[in-house]
């Protein structure tokens, strides 16, 4: 455990734990703003706390949030700042128990979607509705809180309309959307983490050398390809899924694609508000974000690195 809870670095990250999911609750039209930086805390102290004192630690911060947020009856945000400090807290204990940073947030991105997919059962259970019904209604409810932003009407009503005709397309991808999002929000978070409190507290949470020399297994090129050629040459169910495994692959590279850039950075000793402005800008453009994930895959064979033999024998997988 910390030993020295009261440096300002520990309690600016414990503000951090407690006041970004209250400010997302209390301000929904700009909530999304907070969400995205809720694990960062939630990371380290999942890192740095045993048991006893992070449920204690974890209970004080989430409180606020929770009773303003039921008070209020903000059901939908509540649920997804608990889904992230769950899947933050989970990502830190994996840390300190020395899995990869990569597979940490592999691992803990797929069973917070497991939980999900257990809840959206439920409801659907209860309520006797589709699959598709559930969506469409949690869609809606997105969309008009993101139109609520805007204070001129007709902006608003054009800012539905254009999310609507996505509609078709988010709810065909709605399951890969949601462990590549958490799989993304997590990568980011796990960097802010390192960066803004581990540094600060001394913390060796993230061992960049793991990180940029990190390749999934070789065999996990066949389920790209395999769900490439579901993709375009079936129909149906099958084409769905098919689909979104591809996504979920192409993700798996973007992870390696980051390594060999990371790599590639490290070996020129490159300044970190120069890296910190070239890792942001790959994550803005989805067109920067395919070719990554292309690196990825080409690294396979091309070994960009040069750390095929070492990599084979500690980091793969």
């Amino acid at each position: 455990m910390y030993n020295t809870m009261r440096d300002r670095p520990f309690l600016i990250c414990l503000m951090a734990a407690g006041g970004l999911p209250l400010l997302s609750v209390m301000l929904p039209q700009w909530g999304g703003i907070f969400l995205f930086f809720i694990p960062a805390s939630y990371i380290t102290l999942g890192y740095l706390l045993n048991l006893r004192p992070l449920i204690f630690i974890v209970g004080i911060c989430s409180s606020p949030f929770l009773l303003y947020g039921f008070k209020n009856h903000n059901w939908n945000l509540v649920l997804v700042d608990a889904q992230l400090i769950l899947t933050g807290l989970l990502i830190g204990y994996l840390l300190r128990k020395g899995l990869h940073p990569f597979k940490s947030i592999f691992f803990s991105v797929f069973f917070m979607a497991i939980l999900e997919g257990l809840i959206f059962f439920i409801v659907l259970t209860q309520k006797g509705m589709g699959p598709g019904a559930v969506i469409d209604g949690f869609l809606d409810y997105q969309f008009r809180s993101g139109s609520g932003a805007f204070s001129n009407p007709e902006m608003a009503r054009e800012y539905e309309l254009s999310l609507s005709n996505l509609k078709a397309v988010i709810k065909q991808i709605y399951p890969s959307m949601v462990l590549i999002v958490g799989a993304l929000i997590g990568l980011m978070n796990l960097a802010l983490g390192q960066l803004l409190f581990a540094k600060s507290m001394k913390l060796n949470m993230v061992d960049y050398v793991r990180v940029f020399s990190w390749r999934p297994k070789h065999e996990a090129i066949w389920v790209l390809l395999a769900s490439g050629f579901g993709t375009l040459l079936l129909d149906g169910a099958i084409r769905t899924f098919s689909l979104n495994l591809l996504l979920v692959s192409f993700c798996v590279y973007f992870f390696q694609g980051i390594g060999v850039i990371g790599w590639w950075m490290e070996k020129a000793k490159m300044a970190g508000w120069i890296r910190a402005i070239i890792f942001v800008s790959l994550g803005l453009q989805q067109i920067f974000m395919f070719l990554v994930s292309l690196l990825g895959i080409l690294d396979n064979w091309a070994d960009f690195r040069r750390i095929g033999d070492r990599v084979k024998g500690k980091e793969a997988g």
